[in-house]
């Protein structure tokens, strides 16, 4: 995935609902579908950490 431009900002909105995803997820494990959004969440988290610490 390729970020451009002020990405951490346009980011900063979703970063609560991806959270609640992953929550959500531990909470009801046993839910494909969440675990599955969950996972992808915590991808998207991950990435946008990396962005953070190499734009710093």
């Amino acid at each position: 995935m390729l970020f451009a431009g002020d990405t951490l900002q346009q980011a900063i909105d979703l970063v609560p609902l991806l959270i609640q995803s992953m929550e959500k997820a531990g909470i009801q494990s046993t839910q494909f579908a969440l675990v599955t959004e969950a996972v992808s969440a915590a991808n998207l988290l991950v990435k946008l950490s990396l962005l953070d610490i190499n734009a710093g």
